[in-house]
């Protein structure tokens, strides 16, 4: 951490996110993570340390990498991938152009687990998004963040794999509204939803 420079550390928006290599981070894992410092050496842990956790780690990361249904989110970035405004673009349109109004990202192919952490991502992108308009543009652009089927990345559960999904949709709803970004739970099984969020929302029944 010396190395680490304070004007980083500061500047540091853990809401933002940031592109990174999966190459990178396997290497990083099995070289850098997975190793023993020793009077200022880096040497690699046993095969039997490194089996304790390490190795699981890697093991689930080549299954998701190797997953088809998920292939679009598991590809290396590159430096001429799409840069953070183009992504962004594609969500919320862009005004110069003329761009549609409504965005869709169809999520129903991957598995529950999985589905999870892409909704935080999303609605961590379009909070941030809103929290640094100015009030001018609040009014001006106005969002709606519609979750269909929402008990299967925001359910009432308390496992690993849904925490980041609840806690930025539960920021959302609690709010969301002053920033000029709405939240709509659409679920045939309400009870199934994370009950805080539940509570911020008001309910509307629909038949048919």
């Amino acid at each position: 951490m010396a190395d680490v420079k304070p004007e980083l550390v500061s500047a540091f928006d853990r809401d933002k996110p940031r592109p990174f290599c999966l190459d990178e981070l396997a290497k990083h894992i099995e070289y850098l993570q997975a190793a023993r410092i020793t009077n200022g050496k880096t040497a690699p842990l046993s095969a039997t340390e490194f089996g304790k956790g390490f190795k699981s780690i890697l093991d689930k990361l080549s299954v998701l990498r190797h997953d088809l249904r998920i292939h679009f989110l598991m590809e290396n970035w590159t430096p001429t991938g799409a840069s953070l405004s183009e992504v962004l673009a594609q969500f919320v349109g862009d005004s110069a152009e003329g761009s549609g109004d409504l965005r869709i990202l169809d999520i129903s192919v991957l598995p529950n687990g999985v589905a999870g952490p892409p909704t935080a991502a999303l609605a961590r992108l379009l909070c941030q998004y809103k929290l640094y308009q100015s009030p001018q543009e609040r009014r001006r652009d106005p969002l709606l963040l519609v979750c269909e089927e929402a008990h299967r990345y925001v359910p009432d559960r308390c496992e690993a794999e849904y925490a980041t999904a609840q806690m930025v949709v539960r920021r959302i709803a609690r709010e969301g509204r002053k920033y000029g970004l709405g939240l709509m739970l659409v679920s045939q099984r309400p009870a199934d939803v994370e009950s805080t969020v539940i509570a911020r929302c008001g309910l509307g029944w629909s038949f048919g």
